[in-house]
C-alpha cells in the first residue's frame, strides 16, 4: 500500500496498529521523521518520542488556552480559543499540516461573539477525520459579549463538512433569539442542524429559553443516526418541563435510546411528558445526575427505561425523621430543618430566616453537612 492509501485507511481507524506499523516503514523509506516517531511510539520508546516530536513542530503558535494531545504519529485532540476573525485565519495552516491528518477530536471555544461569527470560516478547512466536535464557551474563559454567540448556527455550518462526525457538543448560548429566528421557529421553518451519521448530541444551555429554542430548531428527522441526547443547564430556578414536552411532541423520544438530563430542574409536568413521549418502548438508559427527584417521580421514570441513573432522589421525610438543608444562594440563612412536606413542596425552618416553602426538588437546596 502507498502512503496515501495507508493514510486514508487511518482516517477510518486511527488507532489501527497494523496500519500504523506499515505507514512507519513507508515513511522511513522516504526519510520522513514521522516514520521514526510512529515506530518509537509503537515500541513504547518515550525518550525517542519526545526527541522526534520536536522535529514535527506545528505551523501555528498555540495560545495559553490552547491544548494539543498527540497520539501515535499524529495529533488526536486539539483545543483552541477562537478570539476573532484574525485568529481563525491564523489557524488555517494548522488544518493543512500533516500532523492533523487523523485529528479525531476538536474543541473550539469562543472569547467573544465576534469570534463565534468568524468560526463559520472553519467549515472551509477542518480535517474530515474529526469524530467529536465541541463548540462554545468554556468555564475558564471570560466571554465579553456572550449574548452574541450563536453556537447552534455555527455548528449547522461546520457539521455537514465532517463526514465522520459522530458526537457534537454545544455549550450555549445556543441560538440568537432574533425576531427572524423566533418567527421561523413559530412557523416551523427553522431547521438548524443536519447530519446523516451523528449519533450523540449534547446541548449545554445558559437559560431555559435558550435550550427551548435550540430543541425546537432541530428536526430529529434531520439526524437519522442519532441515538444519544444529553442536556445540561447552568441556570437555576427555571424548569425544563416545556423542553421535555418538545422532546415528546417533536419525536425525539421515539428515536433516541439514551437520554441524559443533568443538573436540571424537572417537575411533574416534565416527567409526565417524558413518560408519554417514550410510550410503550423503553430507553436503554436515562441519566438524571444532578436532578432532585421525589421517590414517586423516580419510580415513574424507572418504569420507562432499562437503567435509571438517579443519585439525587430526595429521601422521604417522616414524622420522626430530621432532615437539615442549606440554601446555596442564601448561606446567611444558616441550616434549615424540614418541618413539613405537602405534595411536591417542602417547608424548611431556617436558623436565621425562619420558615420558607420551596419545591422539593429545588436545585439550590442541598443536604447540610
Amino acid at each position: 500500500m502507498t502512503v496515501d492509501e495507508l493514510l486514508t485507511a487511518l482516517e477510518e481507524d486511527p488507532e489501527n496498529r497494523g496500519v500504523l506499523a506499515m505507514l512507519a516503514d513507508e515513511l522511513r523509506r522516504q526519510h520522513d521523521p514521522r516514520g521514526e516517531l510512529i515506530a518509537a511510539q509503537l515500541a513504547g520508546d518515550d525518550a525517542g518520542r519526545d526527541a522526534l516530536l520536536s522535529k514535527l513542530a506545528l505551523p501555528v503558535t498555540l495560545g495559553m488556552y490552547d491544548r494539543v494531545t498527540w497520539g501515535i504519529g499524529f495529533v488526536r485532540k486539539l483545543v483552541v480559543l477562537a478570539k476573532n476573525k484574525d485568529r481563525i485565519l491564523e489557524l488555517e495552516p494548522l488544518w493543512r499540516d500533516p500532523s492533523m491528518r487523523v485529528l479525531s477530536e476538536l474543541v473550539v471555544a469562543f472569547k467573544t461573539g465576534r469570534g463565534s461569527y468568524a468560526a463559520k470560516l472553519l467549515a472551509r478547512e477542518l480535517p474530515p477525520s474529526i469524530r467529536t466536535l465541541q463548540l462554545g464557551r468554556r468555564d475558564e474563559v471570560y466571554i465579553e459579549d456572550a449574548e452574541d454567540i450563536h453556537v447552534l448556527e455555527i455548528a449547522s455550518k461546520i457539521a455537514p463538512t465532517l463526514p465522520r462526525l459522530r458526537m457534537l457538543v454545544l455549550e450555549g448560548p445556543l441560538l440568537v433569539a432574533t425576531d427572524k429566528n423566533i418567527e421561523a421557529l413559530v412557523s416551523g421553518r427553522l431547521r438548524m442542524l443536519k447530519h446523516p451519521q451523528l449519533e450523540t448530541l449534547a446541548l449545554g444551555a445558559l437559560t431555559d429559553g435558550d435550550l427551548q429554542c435550540a430543541v425546537d430548531a432541530i428536526a430529529v428527522s434531520d439526524l437519522p443516526a442519532l441515538c444519544r441526547l444529553e442536556i445540561r443547564t447552568k441556570f437555576s430556578g427555571g424548569s425544563i418541563d416545556r423542553v421535555c414536552t418538545s422532546l415528546a411532541t417533536r419525536g425525539w423520544l421515539a428515536r433516541i435510546t439514551h437520554l441524559a438530563l443533568r443538573d436540571v430542574t424537572l417537575g411533574d409536568a416534565g416527567i409526565a411528558a417524558l413518560v408519554e413521549g417514550i410510550g410503550d418502548r423503553k430507553l436503554a438508559q436515562l441519566d438524571m445526575t444532578g436532578v432532585k427527584l421525589l421517590p414517586a417521580q423516580s419510580e415513574r421514570l424507572a418504569a420507562a427505561c432499562d437503567e435509571l441513573i438517579a443519585p439525587d432522589v430526595i429521601a422521604p421525610v417522616g414524622d420522626t425523621s430530621e432532615t437539615w438543608l442549606v440554601h446555596d444562594n442564601k448561606p446567611e440563612w444558616g441550616r434549615g430543618r424540614v418541618v413539613r412536606r405537602f405534595g411536591d413542596k417542602i417547608e424548611v425552618d431556617f436558623e436565621h430566616a425562619g420558615p420558607k416553602v420551596f419545591m422539593a426538588n429545588a436545585r439550590f437546596l442541598r443536604t447540610a453537612s
